[in-house]
């Protein structure tokens, strides 16, 4: 049986995600979707065509930045993560896109980074796209 933890001021869902899915972690760069379909939002915040209908509706405020992402990524892999995809909303539609996925860190064969979009922003940001970690293998 799960114990749920204590509540606390601390969003501890990525933590308990890395745990849980043996070393593998979803980093939503953003809650916006360019289709705004049920698909895209994060679980326990505000799906986007309820927010494009509500416009009081929010999902939670963001607080990483570019530089706090590419570290956290590269502590991460260092403590043993192997598999990171990126997801949104649309990951492509936030203005983090490009700071954080062109400087990924570094890594060995054993790791992988993926890209969850619908691709419809891929040919907009195709000058820098091609330049990130996510070809490499």
């Amino acid at each position: 049986m799960t114990v749920p933890l204590p509540k606390t001021d601390v969003d501890w869902t990525a933590l308990r995600n890395f745990a849980a899915l043996r070393r593998q972690l979803r980093v939503s760069l953003t809650p916006v979707c360019n289709l705004k379909c049920w698909f895209c939002h994060n679980e326990g915040d505000v799906p986007p065509p309820f927010t494009h209908l509500h416009r009081d509706a929010r999902p939670r405020a963001r607080e990483l930045t570019a530089d706090d992402y590419v570290n956290l990524l590269r502590e991460l892999i260092g403590a043993g993560l192997k598999r990171v995809y990126f997801t949104g909303g649309e990951p492509l539609a936030s203005k983090l896109a490009r700071p954080v996925l062109t400087r990924l860190p570094v890594h060995g064969p054993d790791v992988s980074y993926t890209l969850i979009t619908n691709g419809l922003l891929v040919r907009t940001h195709q000058d820098w796209f091609a330049t990130t970690g996510l070809w490499t293998r």
